[in-house]
């Protein structure tokens, strides 16, 4: 369960970098190059599609006193991703 709570960090920033650095790009830039949105579509999906897939397996864990499922850490970044998801 360790292993998958680290990588469930790990994708968790990265899905919160793409946020931050596609709001920090030009908007020219972003108007003009549909192959930049679109790449960083793509790996927004990749990253929620294997979250997803440890919250399926973490699921058959489930202990409501660890951190993860206390803080409903799911939620927070399923909601961050599908802001970010409409943003892009």
């Amino acid at each position: 369960m360790d292993k998958l709570l680290v990588r469930q960090s790990e994708l968790m920033v990265t899905i919160e970098r793409i946020g931050v650095n596609f709001s920090k790009d030009s908007s020219s830039g972003k108007t003009l190059d549909y192959s930049y949105i679109e790449k960083r579509i793509r790996a927004l999906g990749d990253l929620w599609s294997e979250f997803e897939a440890i919250v399926r397996t973490l699921a058959s864990y489930e202990d409501n006193q660890h951190e993860y499922f206390a803080k409903n850490i799911f939620a927070r970044i399923k909601e961050y991703y599908e802001s970010t998801r409409r943003y892009v």
